[in-house]
Parts: C-alpha cells; sequence; structure tokens
C-alpha cells in the first residue's frame, strides 16, 4: 500500500512507516444454501423473479429508474423468507427464461391452468444431454460459486451423439456462463490466424486458443482467446 492507494502520511518521522487506515466493506446476504429453490435450475414462474431491493427502487418497480439485482432465488416463498421482493422480470423475463409450455404460456401455474404441460426437463441440475439436447443449459447467468465451468477437448472420431454429452457433463448449473460452450469448442478446433504478431511468445499449440498474450491456453470460462485478444 502506498499513499497513491489511500494510505496516510508517515509515522513519528519514519519514511518506513506508513499509516494506512483499510476501510473494508461488506454487505450481509442471506445464506443461499438454506433455499432450496435455489439448488433447482429449473424456473416455474418466467414473469416474476426475486429481486434485491434497492434504496432507490424499494419496490423493484419495473418501470423505476434504478432497476434491481436478481437474486438465484426462484420462488416466492424462499423470496419473501429472505426479505427479498417477489416482482416482475426485468432481465429474465418470459422472453429469456428457460421454460417450455405447450400452451405458451410463461408460468408453470398458468400453463397448467390451461392443460398445458410445463416442461424443464432439459434444464436438469447438471446440465446433461437429456431430451431436448439443442437447449440443455445454454442461458447466459451468474453462478453461486467463483468456479469456472469445465471443458474437456473431445478426439477426432467424436459424433454428434457423443459432442453433445460432452457439453452436457461439462457445463455446470451452479456456475457463470457468459459465452456458449459450443464457442469455446469450435475455437480449440480452429486452426489460429498465423499472421497475427506473437512476438517472443512460445505458443504451445496451433488452434485459436493460443495467442501472443495466452501462449500457454490459460483458459476463462468459455472465452475463445483469439477473438478476444485480436
Amino acid at each position: 500500500w502506498t499513499n497513491q492507494h489511500g494510505c496516510g502520511g508517515n509515522e513519528h518521522n519514519d519514511p518506513h512507516k506508513l499509516n494506512c487506515n483499510i476501510n473494508i466493506q461488506y454487505m450481509c446476504v442471506p445464506d443461499y444454501d438454506v433455499f432450496k429453490s435455489v439448488t433447482d435450475a429449473a424456473r416455474v414462474d418466467c414473469t416474476m423473479s426475486c429481486q434485491i431491493p434497492n434504496p432507490k427502487n424499494p419496490s423493484c418497480s419495473a418501470t423505476g429508474a434504478v432497476k434491481c439485482r436478481d437474486s438465484h432465488i426462484k420462488t416466492e416463498a424462499d423470496c419473501i423468507l429472505a426479505g427479498y421482493v417477489w416482482a416482475t422480470s426485468v432481465v429474465n423475463n418470459k422472453w429469456n427464461c428457460p421454460h417450455d409450455c405447450s400452451k405458451d404460456h410463461a408460468s408453470k401455474e398458468d400453463c397448467e391452468a390451461d392443460q398445458g404441460t410445463w416442461d424443464n426437463t432439459h434444464h436438469t441440475a447438471n446440465c446433461a444431454a437429456t431430451e431436448d439436447t439443442t437447449q440443455a443449459c445454454r442461458y447466459f447467468r451468474d453462478g453461486l460459486t467463483t468456479a469456472r465451468q469445465d471443458f474437456t477437448q473431445g478426439g477426432n472420431a467424436e459424433t454428434q451423439a457423443t459432442r453433445l454429452q460432452r457439453r452436457g457433463n461439462n457445463i455446470k448449473s451452479d456456475r457463470g456462463l457468459h459465452e456458449t460452450w459450443e464457442w469455446y469448442d469450435e475455437c480449440s478446433q480452429r486452426h489460429r490466424n498465423r499472421g497475427l504478431f506473437t512476438a517472443d511468445q512460445n505458443l504451445r499449440g496451433n488452434s485459436a486458443i493460443y495467442t501472443r498474450q495466452n501462449p500457454n491456453n490459460n483458459r476463462r470460462g468459455y472465452e475463445c482467446p483469439e477473438e478476444r485478444d485480436h
């Protein structure tokens, strides 16, 4: 720490001793482990969501100047128990929420009341490639952990079925997802642009996941290094 980072002057004319008073800011949030609905990857209502109230928008009104942040709680009962607000979805709404209703409704209650079928079987807890293999866990989201998504490299003789299974085994529903698994998988198999400047770096591979800035393939989620760096 130096004065540039918020420390005060020297103490007792000692140039090697700085008067650093560090303020630690924190915010208390509910322990997600006590809410069962957090561990369920599926949502039963894509018109409402559990939102963390903002002092400038305590009711989490959708028309408020300041929007409330979504929590990972998925049921109204758990939301109220946590002291949050069950309000109209703004981000993860009916157009951007993983759900399937045969009667075109955005909540399980309305769907089943209209004799429809509410299907979330392809959004399983471990994101396995189940019934609908084209949609399994592809929606963007924050994670409940800071761990990155997994990735295993496929072989030359891989079939479409085994590729879908590999994707299902890699993606975890409790981890953040900000690029698609397919994007990184294709990046890892595509030849890199050999016309790009590599300076004195010894790239350890010839696919697009190796760049001058990332010669060792230090993976960050499903971000394609060549697309990111160039």
